[in-house]
């Protein structure tokens, strides 16, 4: 839009690659000083290299060595297929996600099965996913201060929110649990589940690694797959709503519910100086726009963009971002149930925000035929539409 916007700008906010180093002189008597130099440089070289002093071997490359030799050959491995798909990196050895699955409790009770326990995977998984949030959000945010991203990279890698996203791929399904683990149900706890995740995520790196290729692109892509669709679609779902507000209503209905201290009047938009950090003052668009972006990463505050040369940006808290990582189903009103039948109103109610036929069918404990016989008769009412986003539709409020 064009206008004015009462200024309140953000403040602004390598390494490179590990070289092998080496190449003594073959022709070194051996406990010479040229000898011992060439034998130190090789160990480090080594270790640089993860694999643990195996030699180099080919198979080893870039892996830690408690996973250079796993049973690669375990019938196991084939039932793994559907969760590979569902993390969007193709596993050259699925043994390093069989052994992201297999947690100490297991491994103490089965220790002549050949797998290590997740725990370290679980320790390289935390610090990979860290950084992969870090670029990400700084790509997208490339003006916000160190302390929001901060805060931003904690609210969506936490515990919460990988167990959200893990309990939609049934990731809890496929963890080797000893006894008493099952028996104390550490899977209705999202540290277990987050623990799982971040392995999974180690595990996708040190694959790439091995097998010559960008560990950081495999680590992004399963982190893309797991929280991508939910937070894209939660995202298109607003800029939808949005879109009908300015058509329907003008600016004044599309700013109307962004945000409490938020005010258009007279064809300027007004931000309340508590919303976000900068200096005060009139910032005139000049025919330049005002591009809307929502986040799920800004609440309770805005993030504006309003310096040159970046477009002038709004960052905003979407609808239904606070059910973003609820997996409990929502409570059910007794008039939209006698109205729409018990199990249809609350699969109308879990909308909130657009899921899967899948999700919705995890979260209210529904077969999913049912809950998508639901959805039908609710798109046909027109209370629900539907969106195809790669192999799987969501579905959302009308």
């Amino acid at each position: 839009m064009t206008g004015m916007a009462k200024r309140k700008q953000t403040s602004e906010g390598g390494h490179g690659p590990l070289r092998r180093r080496g190449g003594a002189d073959a022709r070194s008597e051996p406990g010479s000083a040229e000898t011992t130099k060439r034998e130190g440089s090789r160990g480090a070289s080594e270790l640089s290299a993860g694999t643990g002093g195996t030699g180099g071997r080919r198979e080893g490359v870039g892996l830690p060595a408690p996973l250079v030799t796993l049973p690669d050959d375990d019938p196991a491995l084939a039932e793994l297929a559907p969760l590979i798909a569902r993390l969007g990196h193709r596993f050259v050895r699925p043994a390093l996600l069989r052994a992201a699955l297999t947690t100490p409790s297991w491994v103490n009770e089965h220790p002549a099965a050949g797998w290590p326990g997740n725990a370290c995977l679980e320790f390289l998984g935390d610090a990979v996913l860290g950084l992969v949030a870090a670029d990400a959000l700084w790509r997208r945010f490339p003006t916000l201060g160190e302390g929001d991203l901060t805060r931003l990279r904690a609210s969506l890698v936490s515990e919460a929110a990988l167990g959200a996203v893990a309990r939609e791929i049934a990731l809890g399904e496929r963890l080797f649990l000893g006894r008493g683990d099952l028996k104390s149900g550490v899977l209705e706890r999202d540290g277990t589940l987050a623990d799982a995740v971040e392995a999974a995520i180690a595990a996708a790196f040190l694959d790439a690694r091995a097998s010559g290729g960008d560990p950081l692109a495999a680590a992004a892509a399963v982190f893309d797959a797991l929280l991508g669709p939910r937070l894209r679609a939660m995202l298109e779902n607003d800029i939808l709503l949005r879109a009908r507000s300015l058509a329907l209503g003008g600016a004044e209905a599309l700013f109307k519910d962004l945000h409490p201290l938020v005010r258009f009047q007279n064809g300027a938009l007004s931000l309340d100086q508590s919303l976000c950090n900068g200096d005060d003052g009139d910032v005139h668009l000049g025919g330049r726009g005002l591009l809307l972006m929502p986040s799920a990463f800004v609440w309770p505050r805005l993030s504006t963009i309003l310096g040159a040369p970046w477009q002038p940006t709004l960052a905003y808290t979407p609808r239904g971002v606070a059910n973003l990582w609820i997996v409990d189903p929502p409570p059910v009103e007794r008039s939209l149930e006698l109205l729409l039948g018990q199990g249809r109103a609350a699969v109308l109610l879990s909308l909130e925000p657009p899921s899967s036929t899948l999700e919705i069918a995890r979260r209210l404990g529904l077969v999913a035929s049912g809950v998508s016989e639901h959805l039908s008769v609710l798109r046909l009412s027109g209370l629900v539409e539907s969106q195809r986003r790669g192999r799987f539709v969501y579905y959302r409020l009308s």
